[in-house]
């Protein structure tokens, strides 16, 4: 079970981007016990979310979970969330920037088109290797960055390996524009190819599972004030949402007894793989025998280490 709450804006000039800074909110309010949170910046979006979110199932399950909106001022720029373990934020302003993001923290971008933010900070899941970037040569580096990342044809062939990409992010982008044209016609900057509803909505199950996943902004540019978005958007909350029910911070190093574990021999160095499987949910975790770090991998990228076949995620680990 888990609660939301209303995010109202409070009347002084204090506020944040998601209404409030340290010291606005006494310990006995209501936000400081947060668990859900959702705003948005166009009251009529945010009205016709939450009207189609009403149809859908499963969501009356939560009746503390209260669908209001925040409407706030475009020029805070602030990033600052302090209530709640998951904060959903739909608007038309790319929120996280070179100044605001903290560098030990992993970012997720499902966009259509890579960008020099991506590069650098973010892993950019959903691109299309057509579209232009914002740097005139990419180097090397930038070519290893984006191999930790998945393309659009790379997502298609499997949804499912964007998950362990997905499991250990802090924050999410998704940029609607990801989408194909003929699912969000209001969209500017949305071309006929992108993701079909059905894999935004498998992505956002992820994200919402993630664990350590604080925010998820979704990023619309619409041609106009129509709200023709409404519904694919609602879809995509209500998948996060979902997958937030489900979360859990059961790892090998705090419940071992709950993971079936393999190791994986190295002919060319010392260092082996070890490899953690939960016996419930079947996720996947490697660990370089006797280093403390354990990062997020698939079955698959388990079975080609078998073979000798290493991926960059796994490179990175060694």
């Amino acid at each position: 079970m888990f609660t939301g709450y209303f995010i109202t804006p409070p009347h002084h000039s204090k506020s944040t981007f998601f209404g409030y800074q340290n010291g606005d909110i006494d310990s006995s309010h209501p936000a400081q016990q947060l668990k859900l949170s959702f705003s948005t910046e166009n009251t009529a979006l945010g009205n016709s979310i939450r009207s189609v979110l009403n149809q859908f199932s499963n969501l009356s399950t939560y009746p503390s979970f209260d669908l209001g909106y925040y409407n706030h001022n475009n020029n805070h720029k602030s990033n600052s969330l302090i209530t709640g373990d998951f904060h959903i934020h739909i608007g038309t302003k790319r929120i996280i920037s070179h100044s605001n993001l903290d560098l030990e923290q992993k970012v997720i971008n499902i966009d259509n088109k890579l960008h020099q933010l991506t590069l650098e900070k973010m892993l950019t899941i959903g691109h299309q290797r057509h579209l232009k970037t914002e740097i005139p040569q990419l180097t090397n580096d930038d070519y290893y960055n984006i191999s930790k990342g998945m393309s659009l044809g790379s997502l298609r062939r499997s949804t499912q390996m964007a998950e362990p990409i997905i499991r250990d992010a802090s924050h999410c982008q998704v940029f609607t524009r990801a989408i194909r044209k003929s699912v969000v016609l209001d969209e500017i900057n949305a071309l006929p190819t992108g993701l079909y509803p059905e894999e935004a909505c498998q992505l956002m199950r992820y994200v919402g599972e993630a664990s350590n996943l604080e925010t998820l902004h979704i990023i619309h540019e619409s041609s106009g004030e129509k709200t023709d978005q409404a519904a694919v958007i609602a879809l995509m909350v209500w998948y996060a949402i979902e997958g937030y029910s489900f979360r859990s911070k059961q790892l090998p190093k705090t419940h071992p007894e709950l993971f079936d574990n393999y190791l994986v021999e190295n002919p060319n160095s010392d260092l082996n793989l070890s490899f953690y499987k939960h016996k419930t949910s079947e996720r996947w975790w490697a660990q370089v025998t006797g280093n403390e770090k354990y990062i997020p991998c698939s079955y698959e990228e388990y079975n080609a280490s078998i073979k000798g076949d290493l991926s960059t995620n796994l490179l990175l680990l060694l």
